[in-house]
């Protein structure tokens, strides 16, 4: 594929993305046009890594456990704060990672934090230090079933089990 195709298909599918997300509102182009352009010269001219293996039946998986632990996660935080009986007992934990390094690594730390209840405190190595709404809740079981889940989408974990 040629450089100048290459610029018009990534220009044209980041101008898709710009109109779907604006609608027909044309003066956002005075936005959005320097903004694509800017894009797509940084795809273009940045070079591209390794491509992910990924497993989209395990994405598929992922998606419909990510939903399902929001929810729930949402709930149990909200109900902590309505329900002042409720206990809280925030801390900190370590978690050891078996996920190597890179694309599945970055995004279970990702995710961590996106989730109700936890937050990726820091990373060092294989540990992962997560702030949680209540350590006495399990929140290494959930750990670890999350890094399960995260490993049946990326192909070449070490827990590639899927």
């Amino acid at each position: 594929m040629t450089a100048w195709w290459r610029f018009a298909r990534v220009a044209v599918s980041l101008g898709l993305v710009w109109l779907g997300l604006n609608g027909r509102d044309l003066a956002s182009w005075l936005i959005g046009a320097p903004a694509v352009l800017a894009a797509t010269v940084l795809v273009v001219a940045i070079p591209g890594g390794r491509p992910l293996a990924l497993r989209w039946g395990g994405l598929f998986r992922f998606a419909l456990y990510f939903v399902a632990q929001s929810v729930s996660g949402g709930w149990d935080v909200a109900r902590r704060v309505v329900v002042r009986r409720m206990k809280i007992d925030p801390g900190y934990i370590v978690h050891d990672t078996s996920l190597p390094p890179g694309a599945a690594r970055q995004f279970f730390v990702g995710v961590i934090s996106l989730l109700p209840g936890t937050l990726t405190a820091d990373v060092e190595g294989d540990r992962i230090i997560v702030h949680t709404i209540d350590v006495d809740a399990g929140p290494e079981t959930a750990l670890r079933e999350l890094e399960s889940q995260v490993a049946r989408i990326f192909a070449g974990t070490r827990r590639d089990t899927a």
